[in-house]
């Protein structure tokens, strides 16, 4: 899916905030799903959040498939030019190692918030927190996607890194629901803009023959990520409670930001050469 953006869209800013849509439209699932699952799950079958699932994923994934028009084009191969992974980029390799620990503060906050709210005697409450930050997300990626920035796209990615290791180090300072609602919501909104940076970055920094590469380790970067800090996270609220989660969490945040400062040098490199895209989607 982000491949094709890069297609269809050609005006200055337009990837941007195509990027910040396709973040918002994710945080709405999120939000959206587990809430329609539980419902319909408790009021016709427990297995209809599932048969949604796979006949969405039928009807979307057929009619995606079909449109052959947004195709990215093939890019024939050069038998004389080495077959090398773009992880082997510096810029790749520091955007996929920084996803990695943004991935970790994700895993370790499912459990965490479940944990956290188990104490307090409100269970039912872990996933109300778990939506909050999806909403901070899904705003965020709204208003970033609308505005105009200035500033070249490594130095949001910086602004953003920093912020959400700052949220992250809140966390463990929270003491009831309240304090962690509003702590959850205000460093969701750190979350979208910085995956759309990734994503823009990668797609300025790779070839278009590899462009689906990059952005493929993307994803599987973070969701490496969220499988470390679960099992992270897990053992730690084991040994002394929520608090342990919520430590992971502020440690795998700036572990992030240490990842992105060790890696600074080649990212800055990497776009220097790239205008930055100054025009919102029409």
């Amino acid at each position: 899916v982000r491949s094709r953006w890069s297609t269809i869209l050609h005006k200055p800013g337009q990837l941007t905030t195509a990027y910040a849509l396709e973040s918002a439209v994710d945080e709405f699932v999120y939000i959206v799903g587990p809430v329609l699952s539980t419902v319909l799950g408790t009021a016709v079958h427990p297995a209809t959040g599932l048969i949604i699932s796979i006949a969405s994923l039928a009807v979307g994934g057929f009619l995606f498939l079909s449109r052959r028009d947004s195709e990215p084009a093939i890019i024939p191969h050069d038998p004389n030019a080495p077959r090398e992974s773009v992880i082997r980029k510096p810029v790749v390799l520091v955007m996929a190692a920084t996803y990695i620990g943004m991935g970790m503060t994700f895993g370790a906050m499912e459990v965490s918030m479940v944990s956290f709210t188990e104490e307090l005697g409100t269970p039912a409450l872990g996933g109300i927190l778990l939506a909050l930050f999806s909403i901070g997300s899904l705003t965020a990626a709204l208003v970033y996607g609308a505005r105009t920035w200035r500033r070249p796209t490594w130095q949001l990615f910086v602004i953003g890194v920093i912020a959400m290791a700052i949220g992250m180090s809140l966390f463990p300072l929270a003491f009831n629901v309240w304090t962690m609602a509003i702590v959850i919501l205000i460093t969701g909104l750190t979350c979208a803009p910085t995956m759309t940076n990734v994503n823009v970055i990668i797609q300025q920094s790779v070839s278009p023959a590899k462009l689906t590469e990059g952005l493929t380790w993307m994803s599987t970067s973070i969701s490496l990520g969220v499988s470390l800090g679960t099992a992270v996270a897990g053992p730690a609220i084991d040994a002394i409670g929520a608090r342990g989660g919520l430590f992971t969490m502020s440690g795998a945040g700036w572990a992030m930001v240490v990842l992105m400062l060790i890696g600074l040098p080649a990212l800055r490199r990497s776009t220097a050469a790239t205008p930055t895209p100054e025009l919102p989607l029409d």
